[in-house]
């Protein structure tokens, strides 16, 4: 699955940095049911995570990076 089907398709975490934030403030419960109904794993969420979180340290000019890493660390909280 490649990023932007995962992350707009999927996730719907729009584009850039507004829309990160924007999912990330607005994501459910019931939306992380509906992602579980998907083909996405607990194990998929968490990797991306974790890729983010390193994007966030590693190159602290990305501005989305920290707000997918936060929004992956909600949905995880929301599984």
């Amino acid at each position: 699955m490649s990023l932007p089907s995962f992350g707009q398709g999927i996730i719907g975490w729009g584009t850039g940095p507004d829309g990160a934030e924007k999912r990330l403030n607005n994501i459910t419960k019931q939306d992380v049911d509906h992602l579980k109904t998907q083909d996405v794993s607990l194990e998929m969420i968490q990797t991306w995570q974790k890729f983010y979180e390193n994007e966030t340290h590693r190159n602290a000019g990305n501005p989305t990076a920290p707000f997918r890493a936060q929004l992956m660390k909600k949905i995880t909280e929301l599984w």
